[in-house]
């Protein structure tokens, strides 16, 4: 196995990059639960559907320039420098124009359950966190994943204290939350880009721009396949259930997500790194891939049975009395980490191959799926028929990725020189 692919040098960024993943999303976790606890189910609802709905139109400007920018591993100074630049003029310029739309048709919302100052305060803060993540995403891809931890930590330190501060103070609306929401998430973007200029620099070449906006096409399409499918049911329970029920589901996506972090680490790190040996030697990802998916199996095993018998306690620690029905759901959607480590594993491979866009026709079909089975169950099943339907979700998702991985270790062994 070649020497970039050292035991201890993916052991090493793989710590830095889960450091960082779970500094972030537990302090994100926190942020989300001591609103909750503060706002209430009834509250709380709006808050998390306006965010989940923004969430999933961010992909418009978004268009995966994170993961492009994570397949840009083992590239030279310069050209990570065009890349990186390219990418944030796209996330700025469209951002902004994207903004302006969504508080152009908020008005068309159901304004119980998506009011209008709340979506578009929670898109605002949405366009400085997918900076912030961009920003993340380049130094992943320099390999700086301890400066990662800088940047992702930081930015949840700040929203967690600001939060802090405005419970502090009595604050008890939405609408005080996100605009402390959207302040934190703006330094934070700043601050980042700063450091960026420092530890890695910036270069504009109108070229990486095109490439980028040619390239990105099928990173877009996953990413918001993606989006909805981890996002779209909270949308469809606040629209046919009431922002109620949206405020108690909404706890157990939040606490699901935040078990994610080892997977997704996982895939920040071996994106870069297969995606580079794919350029020099594609037997070595061969190897590696054999041994992920192992690896992935057997933990992402372990994880949905230790989540089986401690869900219902941990939300009852973390909520309260009034999230009873948020535990039943958890336990459910624990199932989902068996699938999810897998999953991860797989897609690293696939992007790194260049056969991303087989990734994206098992997403669509995963999300029309969900989203079908969604409105077809949410009225008659409730807050767990929806649950039932994302764990179907990711169990197809993982199998589909897993066939077209099996394909092309296939395509890889009939190309192979006959000794």
């Amino acid at each position: 196995m070649i020497a970039e692919f050292s035991a201890r040098r993916v052991a090493g960024n793989i710590g830095a990059l889960l450091s960082a993943s779970v500094v972030a999303r537990g302090l994100s976790a926190v942020t989300l639960i001591l609103t909750a606890r503060k706002l209430g189910p009834e509250l709380f609802g709006p808050y998390a559907a306006s965010l989940s709905v923004t969430r999933i139109a961010a992909v418009i400007f978004a268009l995966g320039l994170d993961t492009w920018l994570l397949r840009s591993g083992g590239l030279d100074k310069a050209r990570l420098q065009s890349r990186v630049t390219a990418a944030l003029i796209i996330e700025v310029v469209v951002g902004v124009f994207w903004l302006l739309g969504v508080a152009a048709v908020v008005p068309w919302f159901n304004h119980d359950s998506f009011p209008t100052q709340i979506v578009v305060l929670c898109a605002a803060s949405v366009l400085f966190e997918e900076l912030v993540n961009s920003v993340a995403s380049a130094f992943k891809a320099a390999l700086k994943n301890g400066v990662t931890l800088l940047v992702l930590a930081g930015s949840q330190a700040l929203l967690l204290a600001v939060t802090l501060l405005i419970i502090w103070r009595g604050g008890e609306t939405a609408v005080l939350f996100l605009w402390g929401r959207v302040g934190a998430t703006a330094v934070s973007a700043l601050v980042g880009f700063v450091i960026l200029h420092f530890l890695v620099g910036y270069r504009l070449q109108l070229s990486e721009i095109k490439r980028a906006l040619r390239e990105t096409r099928s990173f877009g399409a996953s990413v918001a396949l993606g989006n909805l499918s981890r996002q779209a049911d909270v949308t469809i329970v606040a629209t046919w259930l009431g922002k109620t029920a949206a405020g108690l589901y909404a706890p157990a996506i939040t606490l699901t997500s935040t078990l994610f972090l080892v997977p997704s680490a996982l895939y920040g790190v071996m994106l870069p790194i297969l995606g580079q040996a794919y350029e020099k030697n594609v037997e070595t990802v061969r190897q590696v891939s054999r041994w992920l998916l192992r690896g992935t199996l057997m933990l992402g095993g372990v994880s949905s049975l230790i989540m089986w018998f401690a869900a219902k306690p941990l939300v009852a620690l973390l909520y309260g009395a009034d999230y009873v029905v948020s535990g039943e759901i958890l336990q459910i959607l624990g199932l989902i980490l068996v699938f999810r480590f897998v999953s991860f594993g797989v897609a690293a491979i696939l992007a790194a191959v260049r056969w991303q866009a087989k990734r994206v026709w098992v997403q669509a079909i995963a999300v029309i799926l969900n989203i079908g089975l969604n409105i077809a169950v949410v009225q008659r099943g409730g807050l767990t028929a929806v649950a039932w339907v994302y764990v179907f979700t990711e169990l197809f998702l993982m199998v589909g990725y897993l066939f077209w991985v099996r394909r092309w270790q296939q395509t890889q062994t009939l190309s192979a020189p006959v000794p």
